[in-house]
């Protein structure tokens, strides 16, 4: 028989249905230091300002508390902002030399999520991939696995780069002609040509926090775990457990009526408040009253 690809998303918890949490809510809870979160709130707003009108695709774990935060903002909102995490990791997976069937099994779980070639080029939506960023290798290794994807496919790649983008979580450091850009990079210029890139630049602590240090609720979905069912299960490790209740706490922090006003003001300070899908945004998040049901 012919391989066919099962696309196994992997598993974490919908941390809106709190009926099917029970008892994993009791207990520890890890998550971002209070210090840490008018930053981390202003880094939000930048990252939906920056965005322009798209869907924003979180990648992997190091941007989990930011989706979970978002998410909890936005769930006041009358029409909702679509937010997905992305879960891949590419370490120790250079996407030249993976097996067929396991890059398969990871493009069907791209596709569940609508971000495959086809419907990327046909369905008349803008996706800006947003991760916390070092060398810029995962951003990499996504166009490229897009740009082949699409080749494979019959799509036409033009019409693919001009719906994706990529909002990198840098690290803020001296501002000099000399400093590393990683959109800057031969091989990034080979690649991804004028497709369309923002940087938004977080403290040290914050940016060590977010990629380093944060618990994550998820184990890493590397390539020895695509297409395995084993994915697809829930993790009860105790450390993936405290991050969770912590993903609890900042989605209901989030989407209390006072730090949605917090957000709404720190969206507002954003060049881009000239537009005017973003005064829309930005007002909603400021007069909807108490938390989503």
């Amino acid at each position: 028989m012919p391989f066919v690809a099962e696309a196994v998303a992997p598993f974490r918890w919908n941390i809106t249905k709190r009926e099917q949490l029970g008892e994993l809510l009791d207990g520890e809870a890890k998550t971002l230091p209070d210090k840490l979160l008018p930053e981390f709130r202003e880094a939000a707003a930048k990252i939906v300002a920056s965005a322009g009108n798209a869907e924003l695709v979180f990648v992997g774990r190091s941007p989990e508390n930011l989706f979970d935060y978002l998410s909890g903002a936005f769930s006041a909102l009358s029409q909702s902002r679509s937010l997905t995490l992305l879960q891949v990791s590419y370490r120790n997976a250079p996407t030249i030399d993976l097996p067929y069937k396991k890059l398969a099994h990871f493009l069907q779980y791209m596709r569940q999520e609508s971000l495959d070639p086809h419907a990327l080029a046909s369905q008349g939506k803008v996706v800006r991939f947003v991760d916390v960023v070092s060398t810029g290798s995962t951003f990499q290794r996504l166009v490229e696995t897009l740009r082949d994807w699409s080749d494979a496919e019959g799509a036409d790649w033009n019409v693919v780069s001009s719906k994706i983008g990529f909002v990198g979580l840098t690290v803020r450091g001296k501002n000099s002609p000399h400093a590393f850009r990683w959109q800057q990079t031969k091989r990034w210029r080979e690649i991804a040509g004028r497709i369309h890139v923002k940087n938004v630049s977080l403290s040290p602590p914050l940016w060590h926090q977010l990629g380093n240090v944060d618990p994550k609720v998820t184990p890493p979905h590397r390539s020895d775990r695509w297409g395995s069912r084993l994915s697809a299960s829930p993790d009860r490790d105790e450390e993936h457990l405290k991050a969770l209740r912590g993903a609890v706490q900042l989605y209901d922090r989030a989407a209390d009526r006072a730090e949605r006003v917090k957000l709404s003001r720190a969206i507002a300070q954003q060049p881009q408040m000239s537009e005017p899908w973003l005064r829309s945004l930005v007002l909603e998040l400021k007069t909807r009253s108490g938390k989503a049901s």
